[in-house]
């Protein structure tokens, strides 16, 4: 059997010179990098940063910060594996990025940034005070690297399914969707509200998995093989990591064009009276219901795909909402009190309502 044997080594680092390297590794010269492609999100709140700063100033130690180093490069690079986020509310605190509040044990620091201060606290913990540092030497191998990330975080604080594959299929086309969720996120547009980017589905990487199925629909459409809606996220993101440069290009070009459409047409729908596209609001307005639902935007999106093939001018259609709300409520859908995702009840509900949409004009 073959044996792998990991070599690492302890130092100690003031927090001074932690905080150089992550200045280093930001400006890609080196140093730590507290982002490599399989970290989480930042989720420390306030009153966690503002903990950590008083645990330091206490003289409470902390975990040892764990990190990737490949020694085969120069300068090297240390890739974060444990400590991300107690590196980050240093590093930020450091950068009078926020002032300390909820303090109970030092009450007179709330309210101050670190430049505000005591010469004798600044120097106490920007240089009198050390963290453990553990370099773990990978040699530029991203296999190992995951398994000692996935091995030292399994149980605590365990990840999500979708950030375990963001871990297991990092591509540029993952960091393409990661990068529309931001963009999303960020302009708060119509968009955001119709994915229903509230905070906990942003936590759990929920909406990324839901473009990721929106996409391998808009590509190659419902597929009978697949049980549910993981299989076609992992079946994507799979493909897709195996894709050469030019074929990831190609790839992304066309899901911008895909996604630039998709949005015409739920805009469209929104300016028909329709708020939440994805929900039973666009054939059950008074019904209440979740703002989400992934079985009907993959309803929405195959009809949408077949729309998109045949040059269907909806915009002409003055009867749209009467025909999609036509198709749903004569499908077996319809009704269905669970495993809405099934290929049958999906697939009879697409079908259902392209039968009301065949015949009408096109481009």
């Amino acid at each position: 059997m073959n044996q792998v044997k990991v070599q690492s080594n302890t130092t100690t680092l003031n927090i001074q010179a932690l905080c150089r390297e992550i200045d280093a590794g930001k400006a890609e010269q080196g140093g730590i990098k507290l982002r490599p492609f399989y970290q989480r999100d930042y989720k420390f709140t306030k009153k966690d940063e503002s903990f950590l700063i008083e645990s330091l100033l206490m003289g409470i130690p902390i975990p040892t910060i764990y990190l990737a180093s490949d020694t085969s490069k120069f300068p090297h690079i240390s890739n974060v594996i444990d400590g991300q986020h107690r590196l980050r509310a240093i590093h930020r605190f450091i950068n009078n990025e926020y002032l300390l509040s909820g303090l109970e044990k030092m009450p007179d620091l709330n309210g101050l940034y670190f430049e505000d201060l005591p010469v004798e606290l600044k120097n106490k913990l920007s240089v009198q005070t050390s963290l453990n540092v553990n370099y773990i030497h990978v040699q530029d191998d991203p296999s190992l690297e995951l398994e000692i990330f996935l091995r030292y975080n399994r149980g605590t604080n365990p990840m999500s399914k979708q950030e375990i594959r963001h871990v297991l299929f990092g591509s540029p086309f993952n960091d393409w969707v990661t990068q529309q969720v931001e963009r999303m996120k960020k302009e708060k547009s119509v968009l955001a509200e119709v994915f229903n980017m509230v905070k906990k589905r942003m936590a759990d990487k929920a909406v990324h998995s839901d473009l990721f199925l929106m996409f391998n629909i808009l590509h190659y459409g419902l597929n009978a093989k697949h049980a549910g809606t993981p299989y076609y996220v992992d079946e994507i993101m799979s493909k897709t990591r195996k894709m050469d440069h030019n074929e990831i290009q190609k790839f992304i070009e066309k899901s911008t064009f895909m996604f630039e459409q998709m949005s015409d047409f739920l805009f469209h729908l929104r300016s028909l009276g329709i708020k939440h596209t994805f929900s039973k609001e666009l054939y059950a307005p008074s019904e209440k219901s979740h703002h989400f639902q992934a079985s009907i935007m993959m309803i929405v999106t195959s009809v949408f795909k077949h729309i998109l093939e045949t040059h269907y001018n909806y915009k002409e259609d003055n009867e749209l909402l009467k025909k999609i709300k036509k198709g749903f409520c004569s499908s077996i859908f319809y009704g269905a009190k669970s495993a809405t995702t099934n290929f049958d009840l999906v697939s009879d509900a697409m079908n259902r309502i392209k039968t009301e949409l065949e015949g009408q004009p096109v481009f």
